[in-house]
């Protein structure tokens, strides 16, 4: 009736166990398809009792944290981190309302706020879900009946409403978020591929270029990024 957990570490060339270990006094495994939170310099995984598990690889120590939110069994839940706050995050939503609650401290959950969910049709829902989080936006997923659309509905905290973010046609499992890196590359001859003005993927890349532009965008979603790449093998230099 306990449960212990151990945990490999990649020095570069090598995988080692870390120093500690941790040993639980109830039996309960991680949540399935939840992915684990960065916050802090630990990483933080959710329990199925909604403990849960922090491990810091530098210092390599780690422990648990107690279970203090109890949702119910229809509730949808997301474990984020909010990138404002530095806070480790539970999303906690029902079809009529979201509410998302902090961690303080190392147990207890307060709630940060509560603001009304997107509008549903439930005699044509078929699904939904919370699926992404950062603190400034929120996302969430919903199906239909007989479609093959799925819409991705986005809440701006600031300004307290809601839009549509896309329209996709997969249900994919796993979102990402993603912030724009400017850096520099250098010119190598050898590997640079001349497009020709008319090519298409000069719209693409103007496109994503204008989205992340310093003091336009601050993150990014992104849902599938290989259709490019899959229509068009050849790689591109591109400087900013």
């Amino acid at each position: 009736m306990e449960t212990k957990y151990r945990f490999e570490i990649s020095d570069g060339d090598s995988w080692r166990l870390s120093k500690t270990t941790l040993t639980t006094s109830s039996k309960s495994g991680l949540k399935k398809r939840m992915k684990p939170v960065y916050v802090d310099g630990n990483l933080h995984w959710l329990r199925n009792d909604w403990s849960i598990i922090a491990f810091n690889p530098e210092t390599e120590q780690a422990r648990l944290i107690p279970c203090s939110f109890h949702p119910t069994p229809d509730t949808k839940v997301l474990f984020a981190a909010n990138d404002e706050t530095n806070l480790l995050t539970l999303i906690s939503g029902t079809k009529k309302a979201i509410s998302v609650y902090t961690l303080l401290g190392y147990h207890k959950w307060t709630l940060a706020s509560q603001f009304k969910n997107v509008s549903m049709e439930e005699s044509d829902l078929e699904c939904w879900n919370v699926v992404a989080y950062d603190g400034k936006c929120l996302v969430v997923r919903e199906k239909m009946i007989r479609s093959s659309d799925i819409e991705l509905h986005v809440y701006d905290m600031e300004a307290d409403s809601w839009g549509v973010f896309e329209t996709a046609k997969c249900w994919s499992q796993d979102f990402y978020k993603f912030k724009p890196s400017f850096f520099s590359i250098e010119d190598d001859e050898q590997t640079k591929v001349l497009v020709p003005s008319d090519d298409q993927r000069l719209s693409y890349l103007t496109t994503i270029m204008e989205m992340i532009q310093p003091g336009k965008l601050s993150h990014c979603l992104i849902i599938l990024s290989q259709f490019i790449i899959l229509n068009h093998p050849t790689p591109l230099l591109i400087s900013f």
